[in-house]
């Protein structure tokens, strides 16, 4: 999806409610940057596990993009969102229009979860090599990725967010999108949350020191007691 008016428009709406939510009393003169690093701000709200996770599974230039995200509200007017990060956010074109707004809001969890994503890719291309989508190992990498989720955030309502954000596309979008292996994609988004809520449950809010190993220990249980979601087998 592009950056149409729409979603600039949409884009603006969550940078000005940035502001007024999560630093009301904060003025941001032109062209004056934030001194808060995002990723010290990371590790203030959710520990160095968390942050040193972001670093590791987050190239510096998506930290830099993130950064100018975090650091360029002042750009922001009730007319729209500024070019430059208008460009930043039209390279992430496969987002919806909900993770685009929580990307506004939140840019410390947006950054979170995409460390969170790649953790989970990297154990999903371990253990399925040749996963594609709507198998066992799709289903896998959804779990891997909430659970993963779960446990940085300690908390399954913020996972479930992001997750839920990034299937929250509309019927017609869905029907227009047709089938592919066998389903549609209504059968796919179904797969997809059954199997992030399945991921959920095996990370519990106070288990933030639990390795990502024994998470996909418990996702892979998962599997084997037939609790998943599969559609291509």
């Amino acid at each position: 999806m592009k950056l149409t008016k729409k979603r600039m428009g949409l884009l603006a709406l969550a940078f000005m409610m940035f502001i007024s939510i999560i630093i009301p009393n904060t003025a941001f003169a032109s062209g004056q940057t934030s001194n808060l690093s995002i990723i010290d701000s990371i590790r203030e709200e959710y520990g160095d596990n968390v942050a040193d996770s972001v670093l590791k599974y987050v190239s510096y230039d998506e930290i830099l993009k993130f950064q100018e995200i975090y650091d360029s509200r002042d750009s922001i007017s009730t007319y729209g969102i500024s070019e430059s990060i208008g460009n930043i956010l039209d390279e992430l074109d496969t987002l919806t229009d909900t993770e685009l707004f929580l990307i506004g809001m939140y840019p410390g969890q947006a950054l979170t979860v995409r460390s969170c994503a790649k953790e989970a890719d990297e154990y999903t291309n371990d253990y399925y090599p040749r996963w594609r989508d709507g198998d066992e190992g799709n289903a896998y990498r959804h779990a891997m990725w909430n659970a993963i989720m779960t446990r940085n955030f300690a908390s399954a309502s913020k996972a479930k967010m992001w997750a839920d954000a990034h299937e929250d596309f509309t019927d017609a979008e869905l029907r227009a999108a047709g089938s592919w292996n066998g389903f549609t994609a209504f059968e796919h988004t179904e797969m997809d949350l059954h199997n992030n809520a399945k991921g959920r449950e095996c990370a519990r809010w106070y288990e933030f020191w639990v390795s990502t190993d024994t998470l996909s220990d418990k996702v892979m249980e998962k599997i084997d007691n037939r609790e998943m979601m599969i559609l291509v087998r």
